[in-house]
């Protein structure tokens, strides 16, 4: 294995950046090229971690080590139990708010909590409509933490924020309904993807949203061309019927690292034990929070019908349809009779007082 962590017959000399890795073939062998493409691209959309599960395998040790705070560190959390952190409250399957229990659930509130257990700082998860209202509420110091930021200092810095070591990696993707274009591009408010599009395509016309979802309707209803999905928001919403017809393409050589935000206003020692104890998290820990909330039930509801079997759907209303005409006629003709017999009844009343 590749981690030194297992073997003790080496020693590292030297580190370098990664770089990417290519599967060649023959010249001019294009449909053998197109099928390798094809193939990686529902590799990495249906198991978005696989980049991370080789990376563990080979060169990360299993286990998570012990955090060791220094005695003013220690003070701190000790005098300070209870700290906000904002989240998204509609950004599944990394974190939203639960429809029933309505308390914060996903795969970065799972790591969180492994801080906070590990650190001995207790969250209180807190949110509002969207995630760009999150960022201005730490702006104004109502709070110093948000739980997963894009790692990009440009943006970070433009928002007065410090970024923790990553703990998440994800590849990124293209949403589109028909054919890819970039008139409209639809993304969600303050999200680094807004920075990022400014940049690579400053004349296109960018619509924002509250959240993913909003912008994933916005596509599929045609009043944006595309939107932007990292692979794990990919492989939840697509496992959904309403868009099953949307299309993907992922960006080259591209990925998104996620971060914990901390606010510049807060006390140094917070960002000193959120980061030592997410350092201390292992790769494993991470992977189990990840797979154990980025795989949607598959229950799907009636409405669902009508994206997986429109036929069916439609005769079912058909046929709901028909049933509630035939009820409703029954039931008039029900009144009618009553009404006639009722007259019928005070007619035979009236011919027998004349009888008499």
């Amino acid at each position: 294995k590749s981690s030194n962590s297992n073997t003790n017959d080496f020693r590292i000399v030297c580190d370098f950046d990664p770089e990417p890795q290519y599967i060649a073939v023959k010249k001019g062998n294009t449909n053998l090229l197109d099928e390798l493409n094809q193939a990686l691209i529902k590799l990495k959309a249906e198991n978005p971690s696989f980049d991370e599960k080789l990376y563990k395998l080979h060169y990360t040790s299993q286990i998570g080590t012990s955090v060791t705070f220094t005695r003013t560190e220690l003070d701190f959390i000790n005098n300070n139990k209870v700290f906000k952190v904002y989240y998204d409250p509609k950004w599944a399957p990394l974190e939203s708010t639960d429809p029933d229990t309505k308390k914060a659930v996903g795969a970065v509130i799972d790591i969180l909590n492994i801080v906070s257990q590990k650190s001995g700082i207790e969250f209180d998860y807190v949110t509002t409509d969207s995630y760009a209202t999150n960022i201005e509420r730490v702006k104004q110091k109502n709070g110093y933490i948000l739980s997963a930021v894009a790692f990009d200092y440009k943006w970070a810095n433009k928002n007065n924020i410090h970024l923790t070591k990553p703990f998440m990696d994800v590849t990124l993707a293209y949403v589109f309904k028909d054919d890819i274009k970039f008139d409209k591009i639809a993304l969600p408010e303050s999200f680094f993807t807004v920075q990022f599009i400014k940049e690579k395509n400053p004349d296109a016309q960018i619509i924002t949203y509250k959240n993913i979802k909003d912008c994933l309707d916005a596509v599929n209803s045609g009043k944006a061309d595309v939107t932007i999905l990292n692979g794990y928001e990919l492989n939840y919403f697509f496992s959904i019927p309403k868009y099953h017809k949307l299309n993907f393409s992922n960006i080259p050589n591209f990925t998104e690292s996620f971060s914990v935000g901390i606010s510049k206003d807060a006390h140094p020692l917070l960002y000193s034990i959120i980061n030592k104890t997410l350092n201390s998290i292992s790769e494993e820990e991470i992977t189990n929070a990840i797979k154990n909330n980025t795989h949607r039930s598959s229950k799907d509801g009636f409405l669902d019908l009508a994206y997986t079997n429109p036929l069916d759907f439609f005769l079912i209303l058909f046929a709901i349809f028909l049933l509630v005409v035939i009820v409703i006629i029954l039931t008039l003709f029900n009144i009618l009779t009553k009404k006639k017999n009722k007259a019928i009844i005070n007619l035979n009343s009236k011919i027998a007082l004349k009888i008499k």
